[in-house]
Protein backbone atom coordinates (compact mmCIF):
# COMPACT_ATOMS: atom_id res chain seq x y z
CA UNK A 1 0.00 0.00 0.00
CA UNK A 2 2.58 2.19 -0.93
CA UNK A 3 1.27 4.56 -3.58
CA UNK A 4 -1.12 7.43 -2.07
CA UNK A 5 -3.70 6.79 -4.64
CA UNK A 6 -4.27 2.99 -3.14
CA UNK A 7 -4.21 4.39 0.38
CA UNK A 8 -7.22 7.23 -0.33
CA UNK A 9 -9.06 4.54 -1.71
CA UNK A 10 -8.27 2.03 1.41
CA UNK A 11 -8.97 5.02 3.81
CA UNK A 12 -11.77 6.15 1.70
CA UNK A 13 -13.51 2.37 1.80
CA UNK A 14 -13.31 1.92 5.47
CA UNK A 15 -15.25 5.34 5.61
CA UNK A 16 -17.97 3.62 3.88
CA UNK A 17 -18.14 0.78 5.04
CA UNK A 18 -18.18 2.29 8.70
CA UNK A 19 -20.77 4.48 7.99
CA UNK A 20 -22.67 2.57 4.84
CA UNK A 21 -25.70 2.48 7.28
CA UNK A 22 -26.18 6.16 8.03
CA UNK A 23 -26.58 6.86 4.14
CA UNK A 24 -30.09 6.70 3.58
CA UNK A 25 -31.11 9.20 5.95
CA UNK A 26 -33.15 12.40 5.53
CA UNK A 27 -32.02 15.51 6.57
CA UNK A 28 -32.96 17.06 10.17
CA UNK A 29 -33.79 19.97 12.38
CA UNK A 30 -31.38 22.75 11.32
CA UNK A 31 -30.44 20.74 8.00
CA UNK A 32 -33.77 22.26 6.53
CA UNK A 33 -32.59 26.07 8.03
CA UNK A 34 -29.54 26.18 6.21
CA UNK A 35 -30.75 24.56 2.80
CA UNK A 36 -33.32 27.06 2.54
CA UNK A 37 -30.87 29.64 3.05
CA UNK A 38 -28.36 28.39 0.68
CA UNK A 39 -30.29 27.34 -1.65
CA UNK A 40 -34.05 28.91 -1.80
CA UNK A 41 -33.25 32.30 -0.73
CA UNK A 42 -29.44 31.86 -2.12
CA UNK A 43 -28.10 33.67 0.60
CA UNK A 44 -24.26 32.87 1.56
CA UNK A 45 -23.60 36.07 3.78
CA UNK A 46 -25.84 36.41 7.12
CA UNK A 47 -24.96 39.10 10.05
CA UNK A 48 -22.57 37.68 12.60
CA UNK A 49 -21.84 33.94 10.80
CA UNK A 50 -19.17 32.93 8.74
CA UNK A 51 -19.28 29.59 7.02
CA UNK A 52 -19.23 30.54 3.26
CA UNK A 53 -17.02 27.04 2.34
CA UNK A 54 -19.62 24.46 4.29
CA UNK A 55 -22.49 26.72 2.77
CA UNK A 56 -20.83 26.36 -0.51
CA UNK A 57 -20.48 22.61 -0.55
CA UNK A 58 -24.19 22.29 0.58
CA UNK A 59 -25.25 23.95 -3.19
CA UNK A 60 -22.70 21.83 -4.96
CA UNK A 61 -24.26 18.38 -3.17
CA UNK A 62 -27.53 20.65 -4.28
CA UNK A 63 -26.53 20.98 -8.22
CA UNK A 64 -26.00 17.33 -7.89
CA UNK A 65 -29.06 15.57 -6.71
CA UNK A 66 -31.35 18.63 -5.05
CA UNK A 67 -32.77 17.72 -2.17
CA UNK A 68 -31.73 13.94 -1.97
CA UNK A 69 -30.07 13.85 1.40
CA UNK A 70 -28.19 10.95 0.52
CA UNK A 71 -25.59 12.85 -2.06
CA UNK A 72 -25.01 15.07 1.21
CA UNK A 73 -24.23 11.94 3.27
CA UNK A 74 -22.12 10.48 1.10
CA UNK A 75 -20.18 13.79 0.68
CA UNK A 76 -19.33 13.80 4.21
CA UNK A 77 -18.45 10.49 4.42
CA UNK A 78 -15.66 10.50 1.77
CA UNK A 79 -14.36 13.54 3.13
CA UNK A 80 -13.85 11.74 6.06
CA UNK A 81 -11.62 8.99 5.13
CA UNK A 82 -9.97 11.54 3.05
CA UNK A 83 -8.94 13.30 6.29
CA UNK A 84 -8.07 9.97 7.76
CA UNK A 85 -5.63 9.88 4.94
CA UNK A 86 -4.68 12.93 5.64
CA UNK A 87 -3.69 12.30 8.70
CA UNK A 88 -2.09 8.97 7.86
CA UNK A 89 0.35 11.32 5.57
CA UNK A 90 1.20 13.31 8.56
CA UNK A 91 2.15 10.86 10.92
CA UNK A 92 4.22 8.90 7.77
CA UNK A 93 5.81 12.59 7.21
CA UNK A 94 6.75 13.89 10.79
CA UNK A 95 9.73 11.51 11.78
CA UNK A 96 10.62 10.20 15.12
CA UNK A 97 12.66 7.31 14.12
CA UNK A 98 14.94 6.03 11.16
CA UNK A 99 13.33 2.73 11.40
CA UNK A 100 10.36 3.09 8.30
CA UNK A 101 8.88 -0.08 9.74
CA UNK A 102 7.95 1.46 12.94
CA UNK A 103 6.88 5.06 11.44
CA UNK A 104 4.55 3.40 9.18
CA UNK A 105 2.74 0.95 11.81
CA UNK A 106 2.28 4.11 13.93
CA UNK A 107 1.20 6.61 10.83
CA UNK A 108 -1.06 3.68 10.09
CA UNK A 109 -2.66 2.85 13.68
CA UNK A 110 -3.15 6.39 13.88
CA UNK A 111 -5.05 6.79 10.70
CA UNK A 112 -7.41 3.77 11.54
CA UNK A 113 -8.12 4.94 15.27
CA UNK A 114 -8.96 7.95 14.27
CA UNK A 115 -11.11 6.74 11.15
CA UNK A 116 -13.18 4.64 13.50
CA UNK A 117 -12.87 7.51 16.16
CA UNK A 118 -16.44 7.05 17.86
CA UNK A 119 -16.80 10.70 19.66
CA UNK A 120 -16.62 13.00 16.79
CA UNK A 121 -18.63 11.40 14.35
CA UNK A 122 -21.70 14.18 14.61
CA UNK A 123 -19.25 15.78 11.93
CA UNK A 124 -20.02 12.97 9.75
CA UNK A 125 -23.39 11.84 9.89
CA UNK A 126 -25.12 14.96 10.65
CA UNK A 127 -25.30 17.26 7.21
CA UNK A 128 -24.42 20.50 9.30
CA UNK A 129 -21.11 18.37 10.76
CA UNK A 130 -19.65 18.91 7.39
CA UNK A 131 -18.30 22.91 8.74
CA UNK A 132 -16.03 21.28 11.03
CA UNK A 133 -15.30 18.29 8.70
CA UNK A 134 -14.22 20.58 5.79
CA UNK A 135 -12.26 22.94 8.38
CA UNK A 136 -10.25 19.88 10.01
CA UNK A 137 -9.27 18.44 6.30
CA UNK A 138 -7.63 22.06 5.31
CA UNK A 139 -5.47 22.26 9.18
CA UNK A 140 -4.61 18.49 8.85
CA UNK A 141 -3.18 19.29 5.47
CA UNK A 142 -1.73 22.12 6.48
CA UNK A 143 -0.07 20.60 8.83
CA UNK A 144 0.60 17.50 6.34
CA UNK A 145 2.24 20.63 4.06
CA UNK A 146 3.79 21.68 7.18
CA UNK A 147 6.12 18.69 7.10
CA UNK A 148 6.95 17.91 4.08
CA UNK A 149 9.82 18.30 1.79
CA UNK A 150 8.73 20.87 -0.08
CA UNK A 151 10.86 24.42 -0.19
CA UNK A 152 10.01 26.73 2.94
CA UNK A 153 8.29 29.72 0.98
CA UNK A 154 5.79 27.32 -0.96
CA UNK A 155 4.87 25.97 2.27
CA UNK A 156 4.81 28.82 4.50
CA UNK A 157 2.35 30.17 1.05
CA UNK A 158 0.57 26.55 1.28
CA UNK A 159 -0.25 26.43 4.83
CA UNK A 160 -1.31 30.11 5.06
CA UNK A 161 -3.56 29.79 2.32
CA UNK A 162 -5.18 26.27 4.38
CA UNK A 163 -5.64 27.90 7.26
CA UNK A 164 -7.74 30.87 5.26
CA UNK A 165 -9.88 28.13 3.27
CA UNK A 166 -10.50 26.15 6.48
CA UNK A 167 -11.26 29.20 8.61
CA UNK A 168 -13.90 30.08 6.43
CA UNK A 169 -15.71 26.56 7.19
CA UNK A 170 -15.61 26.37 11.54
CA UNK A 171 -13.28 27.92 13.86
CA UNK A 172 -11.92 24.71 15.13
CA UNK A 173 -8.52 25.35 13.85
CA UNK A 174 -8.39 28.75 14.92
CA UNK A 175 -5.23 28.06 16.73
CA UNK A 176 -3.31 26.34 14.04
CA UNK A 177 -0.65 29.13 13.97
CA UNK A 178 0.47 27.73 17.75
CA UNK A 179 0.33 24.40 16.29
CA UNK A 180 2.66 25.16 13.41
CA UNK A 181 5.11 26.82 15.83
CA UNK A 182 5.43 24.19 18.26
CA UNK A 183 6.09 21.33 15.41
CA UNK A 184 8.87 23.63 13.97
CA UNK A 185 9.88 24.32 17.48
CA UNK A 186 14.07 23.94 17.53
CA UNK A 187 16.06 23.87 21.38
CA UNK A 188 19.05 24.94 19.09
CA UNK A 189 17.45 27.96 17.77
CA UNK A 190 15.12 30.78 19.36
CA UNK A 191 11.40 30.81 18.21
CA UNK A 192 11.86 34.01 16.67
CA UNK A 193 14.52 33.11 14.59
CA UNK A 194 13.09 29.64 13.61
CA UNK A 195 9.56 31.01 12.92
CA UNK A 196 10.16 34.65 12.04
CA UNK A 197 8.80 34.29 7.86
CA UNK A 198 6.10 31.69 9.48
CA UNK A 199 4.66 34.29 12.11
CA UNK A 200 4.73 37.19 9.81
CA UNK A 201 2.68 35.28 7.73
CA UNK A 202 0.26 33.85 9.79
CA UNK A 203 -0.52 37.01 10.87
CA UNK A 204 -1.07 38.58 8.02
CA UNK A 205 -3.47 35.61 6.89
CA UNK A 206 -5.50 36.17 10.08
CA UNK A 207 -5.52 39.73 9.48
CA UNK A 208 -7.01 39.52 5.94
CA UNK A 209 -9.53 36.54 7.33
CA UNK A 210 -10.55 39.19 10.07
CA UNK A 211 -10.97 42.09 7.25
CA UNK A 212 -13.04 39.66 4.92
CA UNK A 213 -14.75 38.15 7.91
CA UNK A 214 -16.06 41.73 9.21
CA UNK A 215 -16.59 42.92 5.83
CA UNK A 216 -18.98 40.16 5.02
CA UNK A 217 -20.76 40.04 8.30
CA UNK A 218 -20.28 42.73 10.01
CA UNK A 219 -18.65 41.42 13.54
CA UNK A 220 -16.13 38.87 14.28
CA UNK A 221 -17.28 36.52 16.52
CA UNK A 222 -20.85 37.18 16.25
CA UNK A 223 -23.65 37.39 18.67
CA UNK A 224 -23.11 33.54 18.68
CA UNK A 225 -19.86 33.11 19.43
CA UNK A 226 -19.59 36.44 22.18
CA UNK A 227 -21.58 33.81 24.34
CA UNK A 228 -18.64 31.63 24.72
CA UNK A 229 -17.06 34.27 26.39
CA UNK A 230 -19.53 35.53 29.23
CA UNK A 231 -19.03 31.89 31.82
CA UNK A 232 -17.36 32.45 34.18
CA UNK A 233 -13.99 30.84 34.89
CA UNK A 234 -15.56 27.65 36.94
CA UNK A 235 -17.65 26.79 34.17
CA UNK A 236 -14.47 26.49 31.71
CA UNK A 237 -12.73 24.57 34.31
CA UNK A 238 -15.82 21.80 34.76
CA UNK A 239 -15.71 21.65 30.88
CA UNK A 240 -12.04 21.05 30.95
CA UNK A 241 -12.55 17.68 32.83
CA UNK A 242 -15.81 17.20 30.25
CA UNK A 243 -13.64 17.30 27.38
CA UNK A 244 -10.76 14.89 29.02
CA UNK A 245 -14.15 12.35 29.67
CA UNK A 246 -15.46 12.81 26.39
CA UNK A 247 -12.18 12.08 24.66
CA UNK A 248 -12.01 8.35 25.83
CA UNK A 249 -15.84 7.49 27.08
CA UNK A 250 -19.12 7.63 25.50
CA UNK A 251 -22.39 9.85 26.70
CA UNK A 252 -23.38 8.58 30.14
CA UNK A 253 -26.69 9.82 31.71
CA UNK A 254 -26.08 8.62 35.01
CA UNK A 255 -23.41 10.88 37.06
CA UNK A 256 -22.09 8.71 39.33
CA UNK A 257 -21.19 5.77 36.86
CA UNK A 258 -19.49 8.52 34.39
CA UNK A 259 -17.19 9.33 37.50
CA UNK A 260 -16.25 5.88 38.18
CA UNK A 261 -15.41 5.17 34.21
CA UNK A 262 -13.75 8.92 34.25
CA UNK A 263 -11.49 8.04 37.64
CA UNK A 264 -10.84 4.62 36.02
CA UNK A 265 -9.73 6.19 32.21
CA UNK A 266 -7.23 9.23 34.36
CA UNK A 267 -6.13 6.03 36.07
CA UNK A 268 -4.75 3.88 33.11
CA UNK A 269 -3.41 6.88 31.37
CA UNK A 270 -1.36 8.00 34.69
CA UNK A 271 -0.16 4.08 34.23
CA UNK A 272 0.81 4.63 30.06
CA UNK A 273 2.41 7.83 30.68
CA UNK A 274 4.46 6.31 33.84
CA UNK A 275 5.64 3.40 31.74
CA UNK A 276 6.28 6.15 28.79
CA UNK A 277 8.55 8.06 30.62
CA UNK A 278 10.38 5.49 32.67
CA UNK A 279 10.90 3.77 29.36
CA UNK A 280 12.05 6.52 27.07
CA UNK A 281 15.31 8.53 28.00
CA UNK A 282 15.19 12.19 28.68
CA UNK A 283 17.43 12.56 25.57
CA UNK A 284 15.52 10.10 23.34
CA UNK A 285 13.85 12.21 20.35
CA UNK A 286 11.02 9.94 20.91
CA UNK A 287 10.28 11.82 24.27
CA UNK A 288 10.30 15.35 22.38
CA UNK A 289 7.79 14.68 19.73
CA UNK A 290 5.33 12.68 22.52
CA UNK A 291 5.39 15.97 23.90
CA UNK A 292 4.91 17.79 21.02
CA UNK A 293 1.76 15.62 20.31
CA UNK A 294 0.31 15.87 23.74
CA UNK A 295 0.90 19.90 22.81
CA UNK A 296 -1.19 19.56 19.97
CA UNK A 297 -3.98 17.84 21.90
CA UNK A 298 -4.17 20.81 24.60
CA UNK A 299 -4.03 23.50 22.01
CA UNK A 300 -6.95 21.77 19.69
CA UNK A 301 -9.14 21.12 23.10
CA UNK A 302 -9.21 25.20 23.45
CA UNK A 303 -12.39 25.17 21.12
CA UNK A 304 -14.14 22.12 22.93
CA UNK A 305 -13.41 23.85 26.37
CA UNK A 306 -14.81 27.18 25.47
CA UNK A 307 -17.92 25.60 23.11
CA UNK A 308 -18.42 22.71 26.15
CA UNK A 309 -19.50 19.61 25.05
CA UNK A 310 -22.00 16.94 26.77
CA UNK A 311 -21.64 14.40 28.80
CA UNK A 312 -24.90 12.67 28.35
CA UNK A 313 -25.80 12.94 24.73
CA UNK A 314 -23.38 13.06 21.20
CA UNK A 315 -24.50 16.40 20.92
CA UNK A 316 -21.41 18.45 20.29
CA UNK A 317 -18.89 15.79 19.53
CA UNK A 318 -18.24 17.69 16.27
CA UNK A 319 -16.13 20.06 18.56
CA UNK A 320 -14.01 16.92 19.27
CA UNK A 321 -12.93 15.99 15.40
CA UNK A 322 -10.07 18.34 15.10
CA UNK A 323 -8.11 17.40 18.25
CA UNK A 324 -9.11 13.62 17.68
CA UNK A 325 -6.31 13.28 15.16
CA UNK A 326 -3.65 14.08 17.81
CA UNK A 327 -5.20 12.06 20.44
CA UNK A 328 -5.49 9.05 18.11
CA UNK A 329 -1.89 9.99 17.07
CA UNK A 330 -0.66 10.03 20.81
CA UNK A 331 -2.41 6.99 21.49
CA UNK A 332 -1.01 4.97 18.42
CA UNK A 333 2.34 6.38 19.68
CA UNK A 334 2.26 5.05 22.93
CA UNK A 335 1.09 1.63 21.23
CA UNK A 336 4.12 0.88 18.98
CA UNK A 337 6.45 2.25 21.66
CA UNK A 338 5.26 0.64 24.63
CA UNK A 339 4.38 -2.85 23.78
CA UNK A 340 7.27 -4.35 21.87
CA UNK A 341 5.34 -8.08 21.83
CA UNK A 342 3.75 -8.29 18.58
CA UNK A 343 0.80 -10.37 20.38
CA UNK A 344 0.13 -8.16 22.62
CA UNK A 345 0.95 -5.56 20.38
CA UNK A 346 -2.07 -6.52 18.26
CA UNK A 347 -4.23 -7.78 20.31
CA UNK A 348 -4.52 -4.48 22.75
CA UNK A 349 -4.55 -2.24 19.13
CA UNK A 350 -7.45 -4.95 18.40
CA UNK A 351 -9.58 -4.27 21.49
CA UNK A 352 -9.12 -0.66 21.03
CA UNK A 353 -10.61 -0.58 17.48
CA UNK A 354 -13.41 -2.77 18.58
CA UNK A 355 -14.26 -0.30 21.33
CA UNK A 356 -14.57 2.16 18.67
CA UNK A 357 -16.20 0.40 15.80
CA UNK A 358 -18.85 -0.42 19.06
CA UNK A 359 -19.70 3.15 20.20
CA UNK A 360 -19.49 4.36 16.46
CA UNK A 361 -22.05 1.89 14.89
CA UNK A 362 -24.58 2.72 17.99
CA UNK A 363 -24.20 6.66 17.98
CA UNK A 364 -25.06 5.99 14.13
CA UNK A 365 -28.11 3.85 14.72
CA UNK A 366 -29.04 6.75 17.08
CA UNK A 367 -29.02 8.62 13.85
CA UNK A 368 -30.82 6.48 12.04
CA UNK A 369 -33.67 6.92 15.02
CA UNK A 370 -33.74 10.56 14.71
CA UNK A 371 -33.95 10.91 10.74
CA UNK A 372 -36.69 8.06 11.01
CA UNK A 373 -38.28 10.42 13.38
CA UNK A 374 -38.03 13.03 11.44
CA UNK A 375 -39.23 11.23 8.76
CA UNK A 376 -42.47 10.03 10.28
CA UNK A 377 -43.65 13.76 11.76
CA UNK A 378 -43.09 14.88 7.85
CA UNK A 379 -44.92 12.06 6.34
CA UNK A 380 -48.15 12.18 9.23
CA UNK A 381 -48.60 16.17 8.78
CA UNK A 382 -48.31 15.59 4.42
CA UNK A 383 -50.67 13.04 5.27
CA UNK A 384 -53.02 14.76 7.25
CA UNK A 385 -53.38 18.08 5.63
CA UNK A 386 -56.20 17.92 3.29
CA UNK A 387 -57.05 21.97 4.29
CA UNK A 388 -57.49 21.29 8.25
CA UNK A 389 -55.76 22.77 10.77
CA UNK A 390 -52.82 20.62 12.59
CA UNK A 391 -51.91 20.69 16.16
CA UNK A 392 -48.54 19.17 16.53
CA UNK A 393 -47.90 18.04 20.58
CA UNK A 394 -44.51 17.04 21.81
CA UNK A 395 -42.41 17.59 18.83
CA UNK A 396 -39.37 15.98 19.53
CA UNK A 397 -36.07 17.88 20.50
CA UNK A 398 -33.53 15.20 19.71
CA UNK A 399 -33.02 11.79 20.73
CA UNK A 400 -29.84 11.08 22.78
CA UNK A 401 -28.10 13.84 20.89
CA UNK A 402 -28.91 13.25 17.24
CA UNK A 403 -31.38 16.41 16.48
CA UNK A 404 -34.45 15.68 15.00
CA UNK A 405 -36.98 19.23 15.07
CA UNK A 406 -34.90 21.61 17.94
CA UNK A 407 -35.42 24.13 15.15
CA UNK A 408 -36.10 24.19 11.40
CA UNK A 409 -39.29 22.39 11.38
CA UNK A 410 -40.97 25.34 9.80
CA UNK A 411 -38.31 25.35 6.94
CA UNK A 412 -38.75 21.52 6.46
CA UNK A 413 -42.71 22.03 5.64
CA UNK A 414 -41.66 24.79 2.90
CA UNK A 415 -38.61 22.48 1.28
CA UNK A 416 -41.41 19.61 1.38
CA UNK A 417 -44.13 21.75 -0.64
CA UNK A 418 -46.90 21.83 2.71
CA UNK A 419 -48.81 24.47 3.92
CA UNK A 420 -47.29 25.53 6.82
CA UNK A 421 -49.59 28.44 7.47
CA UNK A 422 -52.25 26.09 9.14
CA UNK A 423 -49.57 23.90 10.85
CA UNK A 424 -48.74 24.78 14.57
CA UNK A 425 -46.66 23.65 17.12
CA UNK A 426 -47.93 23.21 20.36
CA UNK A 427 -44.84 21.97 22.56
CA UNK A 428 -41.61 20.85 21.95
CA UNK A 429 -40.98 17.76 24.34
CA UNK A 430 -37.28 18.21 25.59
CA UNK A 431 -34.80 15.41 26.63
CA UNK A 432 -35.33 16.61 30.29
CA UNK A 433 -38.79 16.32 30.28
CA UNK A 434 -38.76 13.25 28.28
CA UNK A 435 -36.95 10.99 30.18
CA UNK A 436 -38.98 10.81 33.39
CA UNK A 437 -41.65 9.77 30.78
CA UNK A 438 -42.98 6.71 30.50
CA UNK A 439 -41.71 4.00 26.86
CA UNK A 440 -44.84 5.10 25.50
CA UNK A 441 -46.82 8.38 26.15
CA UNK A 442 -50.55 7.60 26.32
CA UNK A 443 -53.45 10.44 26.25
CA UNK A 444 -55.46 10.37 29.08
CA UNK A 445 -59.34 10.89 28.76
CA UNK A 446 -61.94 12.42 31.23
CA UNK A 447 -65.34 13.37 30.17
CA UNK A 448 -64.53 16.69 28.57
CA UNK A 449 -60.61 16.86 28.89
CA UNK A 450 -57.65 15.25 27.34
CA UNK A 451 -54.04 15.29 28.92
CA UNK A 452 -51.07 14.17 27.16
CA UNK A 453 -47.63 14.28 28.71
CA UNK A 454 -46.05 16.32 30.18
CA UNK A 455 -48.22 19.30 29.41
CA UNK A 456 -50.70 19.42 26.68
CA UNK A 457 -54.53 20.06 27.85
CA UNK A 458 -57.23 19.58 24.87
CA UNK A 459 -60.79 20.26 25.71
CA UNK A 460 -63.68 20.11 23.18
CA UNK A 461 -66.80 21.90 24.18
CA UNK A 462 -70.34 20.52 22.63
CA UNK A 463 -70.33 23.34 19.80
CA UNK A 464 -66.80 21.64 18.66
CA UNK A 465 -64.52 24.50 20.15
CA UNK A 466 -61.11 22.96 20.42
CA UNK A 467 -58.74 24.38 23.12
CA UNK A 468 -55.09 23.48 23.46
CA UNK A 469 -53.20 24.84 26.56
CA UNK A 470 -49.81 23.91 26.96
CA UNK A 471 -48.02 25.93 29.86
CA UNK A 472 -49.12 29.28 28.65
CA UNK A 473 -49.65 29.21 25.52
CA UNK A 474 -53.39 29.04 24.27
CA UNK A 475 -54.51 27.74 20.86
CA UNK A 476 -58.05 27.73 19.48
CA UNK A 477 -60.18 26.21 16.37
CA UNK A 478 -63.18 24.07 15.47
CA UNK A 479 -62.53 20.57 15.91
CA UNK A 480 -64.42 19.67 12.71
CA UNK A 481 -61.48 21.70 10.73
CA UNK A 482 -58.62 20.51 12.88
CA UNK A 483 -56.25 17.14 12.97
CA UNK A 484 -54.08 16.36 16.05
CA UNK A 485 -50.67 14.54 16.15
CA UNK A 486 -48.81 13.81 18.92
CA UNK A 487 -45.25 11.93 19.35
CA UNK A 488 -45.72 9.27 21.99
CA UNK A 489 -41.75 8.58 22.20
CA UNK A 490 -41.94 5.75 19.67
CA UNK A 491 -43.67 7.44 16.20
CA UNK A 492 -46.00 10.03 15.14
CA UNK A 493 -49.96 9.67 15.88
CA UNK A 494 -53.21 10.81 15.02
CA UNK A 495 -55.40 11.93 18.43
CA UNK A 496 -58.96 10.14 17.43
Amino acid sequence: MKKPWIQVLFFCGLSFLFYFVTINRGFVCDDYIVLKRVVVDKTLWIPDFFRPLSDIAIYFNYLLGGFNAKGYYVFNILIHGINSFLLFRFCLQWKWTENMARQQLFAFVAGLLFLTYPFHNESVVWMLGRASLLAATFGILALVILVSGIAQPLRIFLVCLCWFIGLASYESIFFLPVMVLLINDDKRRGIIKRNGYWILALTATFVLHLAVRIYMTGGFFGTYGRSFFTQKIIHYSVNIFKVTGRFFLPPVQNADLLILLFALVVALIIIALIFFFKKIRLADPRRIFFLKLLGLILITAVIPVLFSVSTKTSESDRFLYFPSFFLCSAIAFLLVNLLENKFVFFAVTSILIVYNIFFLEKNNFNWIKASDTSHDILTQVAANQDGKNIFIINLPDESDGAFIFRTGFDEALQINGMNRERVKIVNHLMRDEMLPLPEIIVPQRTDDRIFISPMVNITISRNDSLTLTAGDRLYEANAKESVILYWNKQQMKLLR
